[in-house]
């Protein structure tokens, strides 16, 4: 996503909402083979075969070609440039916007995991058959597909403000999943489903079209590196999370609640995001304007030093004489 968001400066939405529906295709073919591996190989098995597979994507990574400006940047002396690029990093915090942006992130990252994780345990819980629990999962996966280039594409377009996008999204799947646990029905849990997994697509795929837009392309990966640091670290106690309020009321409602809250409490910091990008974007453009005007009542000296007339058929030089 961070090459697209570099290289791609036309319909960048749809270029990474197709960069990234990988996960989507994931999460529709994963289940049944999870399941699969399960019964053949048991937890530890099962394990060590997908961590295999996750360790592919370090051949993927491998035949990425290094930006020139990295390259550039080598070249010059490694500690200054080290110095450099580490004040450069973090920089970015001076940046409201982005800084509110990584914040909101955070917070949906809270909820993130909680559906793909839990939702088949609801299911279960409220009577439906085990075997059908993971067809909810793979309805997430194809709406996340479709979700993410059909609004990715709705994204390039000129009347469509991006953040918004994204916002309205976050609120929408944080209101359907706090509903998630009234509903008693596989038909209704699978609806559920595909607005889950349309919404979520977006929130994950176009942190990078945002981070472009706020910051500028040639700082689109120092932003992903930050806020892919932070967004880690809440991941990792999201999960244990959502089973401790398990083990505590012996039911997920309680887990789905939280994690419709920080998805709606994300799309709200979302709209202050678009609040603050739109006033910083006024002054630029209001500090261009009085840029621009200043340079125009400049009179240009190069042109006026010398001035001629002619008098008599004779061209003669005014200035000093």
């Amino acid at each position: 996503m961070y090459r697209t968001g570099r290289q791609q400066q036309v319909q960048k939405g749809l270029a990474n909402a197709i960069a990234s529906c990988g996960s989507g295709i994931g999460t529709l073919a994963l289940p049944p083979l999870y399941t699969y591996l399960l019964g053949e190989y048991g937890w530890r098995g099962t394990l060590l075969l997908l961590s295999g597979l996750v360790l592919n994507g370090v051949v993927c990574a491998g035949v990425f070609r290094t930006p020139d400006y990295i390259t550039a940047a080598r070249k010059k002396s490694p500690t200054e440039t080290s110095r450099q690029s580490w004040s450069q990093f973090f920089s970015l915090f001076c940046n409201p916007c982005f800084t509110m942006f990584v914040i909101a992130g955070s917070v949906a990252q809270l909820g993130y995991i909680v559906p793909f994780v839990h939702l088949p345990d609801m299911a279960t819980q409220l009577g439906i058959e085990k075997y059908m629990t993971a067809y909810l999962i793979s309805t997430m996966g194809v709406s996340n597909i479709v979700g993410r280039i059909f609004l990715g594409w709705v994204s390039d377009l000129p009347c469509v403000n991006v953040i918004l996008l994204h916002g309205v999204s976050l609120m929408v799947c944080g209101v359907a999943t706090v509903a998630s646990p009234h509903l008693s029905h596989f038909y209704a849990l699978a609806g559920y489903s595909v607005v889950q997994g349309v919404c979520i697509g977006v929130y994950a795929g176009f942190i990078p079209v945002i981070h472009s837009t706020i910051v500028g392309v040639h700082r689109t990966g120092d932003a992903l590196g930050l806020g892919s640091v932070l967004s880690g670290g809440i991941s990792m106690v999201a999960s244990p999370i959502a089973g401790w309020l398990f083990d505590i009321t012996k039911s997920y409602n309680a887990s789905f609640y939280l994690a419709g809250s920080t998805f709606i409490l994300s799309g709200v910091m979302d709209m202050f995001v678009l609040l603050l990008h739109r006033r910083q974007k006024g002054k630029q453009e209001e500090a261009e304007n009085v840029k621009t005007a200043d340079t125009l009542k400049t009179p240009d000296c190069t042109q006026t030093a010398y001035s001629y007339a002619r008098v008599d058929g004779e061209v003669k030089e005014l200035n000093g004489e």
